[in-house]
Order: structure tokens, then sequence, then C-alpha cells
């Protein structure tokens, strides 16, 4: 069974009624997922296994690929390269801070994977109101503590770019069973209209009534650069205030930006010229030509689903009081077997797998 720390930081849990909301599709829409999503996300079924990665949670790093589950060994697919896609709710350029910790959080987490032996691309959406354990950081970017709290405060602790996504990054690890996060990329709210605009505005059918864009329920809309902003960011205002709604309204966003991304950004100089234009707003491990033959080699490929983990939604107060989702550590861990493991004929080997074996 999962851990968590005894320290509950109630003081750092954001409130629904003043809450930013989302920055909620970063980098993720031109770069990484445009031309791959399904329409409809991935229910998780089969039978649960009782355990996954055994590693204790300061050990971050996958330093054994075998981990043995109902006394069965699995190995890490290393094949399988992941991003950490971070929208972080802050306007304008995205500048380090003087302070360690600073007041913007991760709203929208994704993780998108990609398997470079048979070219399968998924991604899990996390909801910015799971509740996880979160590294508290001192001044100079070390860790000092831990504490229970929303997975979006991750950001909060560091220097609001670098040290932040890192920390946000082992915030992630440590919710997925200690799954390798390779790579990350955040972005600002102001990106959001340059990606929108970047593709003359976005058309679909509204989400829900919207009575802040004038906007009512299936009617068919073109998002200019704030409106898409909004459209992907509000919560408060909205009759479903919760974020499991706006991260629905954030799926949607994306497969329509996608249907137009998908020809106008397939070449290297196209996608190398949104990044240029993009990246005032960025914080990233990866450099701008690693992003643009990303973006290239994903475009490659079709229908690559949005895993959502279930879980519970509480309500510590009223409506606008605080919100936390606790995932179902069950469906997450079956979740992380199935599309991160292979069994092992021999764990002493852990370079042959059953699959191997099979092909024998």
């Amino acid at each position: 069974m999962r851990t968590y720390s005894n320290r509950f930081n109630k003081r750092k849990l954001i409130q629904l009624g003043i809450a930013l909301g989302i920055l909620a599709v970063a980098l993720i829409i031109i770069l990484l997922l445009a031309m791959l999503v399904e329409k409809n996300t991935v229910p998780l079924s089969g039978d649960t296994p009782d355990g996954i990665v055994t590693r204790q949670p300061e050990d971050k790093k996958v330093t054994d690929d075998r981990v043995n589950i109902d006394g069965k060994w699995y190995r890490y697919k290393r094949e399988i390269r992941t991003t950490l896609l971070i929208g972080i709710d802050e306007f304008g350029e995205l500048r380090e801070k003087d302070i360690y910790e600073n007041p913007h959080q991760a709203d929208f987490l994704l993780l998108l994977a990609k398997n470079d032996d048979n070219g399968d691309v998924f991604s899990i959406q996390i909801n910015r109101d799971t509740m996880t354990n979160v590294n508290t950081l001192s001044v100079s970017g070390d860790r000092v503590g831990r504490n229970l709290e929303q997975i979006c405060l991750a950001f909060s602790y560091g220097d609001g770019a670098e040290t932040s996504c890192k920390n946000t990054v082992d915030a992630v690890n440590e919710l997925l069973f200690g799954l390798p996060v390779e790579k990350y990329i955040a972005m600002t709210m102001s990106g959001i209209g340059v990606l929108n605009d970047e593709v003359d505005g976005v058309t679909l059918p509204c989400f829900c009534d919207f009575p802040e864009l004038g906007y009512k329920k299936d009617e068919i809309v073109t998002l200019t650069g704030d409106e898409a902003l909004t459209y992907v960011r509000a919560r408060a205002i909205m009759a479903d205030p919760t974020n499991v709604s706006r991260m629905e309204r954030q799926r949607q966003y994306i497969l329509a930006w996608s249907d137009i991304a998908k020809d106008k950004f397939k070449t290297a100089k196209a996608a190398t010229g949104l990044i240029q234009h993009i990246s005032p707003y960025l914080c990233t491990n990866c450099d701008s030509v690693t992003m643009a033959n990303m973006a290239q080699e994903l475009g490659e490929y079709k229908g690559a689903p949005i895993y959502v983990p279930e879980g519970e939604l509480y309500y510590t107060g009223t409506r606008t009081g605080f919100v936390e989702f606790w995932p179902d550590d069950a469906k997450l861990k079956q979740l992380i077997l199935e599309l991160f493991y292979e069994p092992l004929e021999d764990p002493e080997n852990p370079e042959i797998s059953d699959n191997d074996a099979d092909g024998q």
C-alpha cells in the first residue's frame, strides 16, 4: 500500500473560487500531441495486481528494471520515452524568480510517452487536484520536507522555472510509483493565444453553456486567442466548477486544434518557426531541434489514446472550499503495469521477456 506523509498542509490547497485555472493545453497541442489523440479517453479494465514498483518514495530513479508483482517478474520497457507537459497558471513570459516559493501552480499535467520500438504513442492526463506527496525545497533548491497536498503545488516550490519543473517531475514520479520521467516542457498561460492564433482560431461545438463568452452548449464557435484561453481555463464561474469537467473541455480543444495543426505544422521548418514564437513562454530541458524532431516524428502516428486515472473527488467545504482528487491506486498501478512493463521469462536476465521467449 502506498504511504503518504503525515503532514497535511491545508494552507496551500487551492480554493475553487480563487483558483486561476489553467493554461490548459501547453505545448502539448502543437509539438507533441496535435496529430495523435483519439476522441475518447480509455477506460481501465481487468483484474488489478497487488503490487507494482516497490521502491521507496525517496528512490526516484529506476536503477533496476525488474519488479516483482504477485510473485511474477516484470521489466520496465526502456524503449519508452516520456515527456511531461506542464501548464502554469502565470501570464507573460516564463522567468526565473528570486524566491524559492513562487505563487504559481502546475494546473495542467500530461505525461506523453512514445515507444521507440513499435511507434506506439499514448499519454496520461493528471488531475491538478490529485493528492500525493510533494517535496518542499530550501532556498538552494534542496529537498527539506514532504507534504501531502495537490500535485499542482509542486511547481510552487522553487524558482518558478527549472527548479519548479524538476520538483513537479518528482511529484509525478512519486504519483506514478517511481515511473521515470525524462523530459519536461512547461508553458505559461500567455502561450495559449500564440498557439491558437498560429492556426487562425479554433472552431468547435461549445462543450457547455459558457456565459462569459456568450456561447450556448453545442453552438459552433470559432475561438480567438483570448477566447481560447478562457475556454480552456475557466472553472469557478462554470455550472460544473470541477477540474474533471475542465479536463474534458481541454481534451475537446486539443482534438479541434489538432485537426488544423496536423497539416500546418508537419514540416521541420513550420514546427521550428512556431517554437521560436512560443519559446519566451517556455521552460524545458529539450532543445528546439529535439522538439521540432519530436513534432515531426509524432505526427506520423495516429490515434494515440489519452488515459485519465480514476478516483474520488472530495470537497472539504462549500462551492468555494477545497477540492481533493484521490486516485484509485489499484487501478493506477494496473494502468502503469499495462503501459510501461512487460513480463519477464528469466528475472536474472532482464533482457529476456515472455514476449521474447514466445518468439524463439
